[in-house]
């Protein structure tokens, strides 16, 4: 994915994700990793409530929720500032600062389009609606109101 003007702290928080040392091994440790993943995440679904979460990060958050003791009965705030201050606990010094950069360079912008590029990017998704194919589908009247006069209701028989 190609990232937009603007995303030059979530290119760097990438790359540090994805970055190998001379050995071929990653330099950010997988829990680290995923704590990243699972923290993007959750911001990104707070910020739009209509994104599903795939399989991989509902997998990854429940994992973290488990090791962070987080309960049925705690109200949903609760769970999630858990959650999240667990998943912050998990990273590096350096980790921390660059994610913090990133977030407070996602607010200054506004976050709408930061937050897609994240979701995009983490292969997020938004449900479709069913104009979202931008076809309206055979039967049906357009929304507004003069609709029920476009209406036609067969007679009677």
């Amino acid at each position: 994915m190609e990232l937009q003007d603007g995303g030059t702290q979530l290119r760097q928080l990438v790359s540090q994700l994805v970055a190998k040392d001379g050995n071929g091994a990653h330099v950010v440790p997988d829990v680290e990793a995923r704590a990243v993943v699972a923290l993007l995440s959750l911001a990104v679904r707070k910020a739009n409530p209509k994104v599903e979460l795939n399989a991989f990060v509902l997998g990854t958050v429940g994992t973290f929720a488990v090791e962070a003791k987080v309960a049925p009965e705690d109200p949903p705030d609760a769970m999630i500032r858990k959650l999240e201050n667990h998943l912050i606990g998990l990273l590096s010094a350096q980790l921390r600062t660059r994610l913090e950069t990133f977030f407070r360079e996602e607010l200054a912008q506004g976050g709408a389009d930061m937050t897609r590029q994240v979701a995009d990017l983490m292969g997020l998704q938004r449900p479709k609606g069913v104009l979202d194919a931008g076809v309206r589908p055979q039967g049906t009247v357009a929304a507004g109101p003069m609709a029920r006069f476009q209406v036609q209701v067969p007679g009677k028989k």
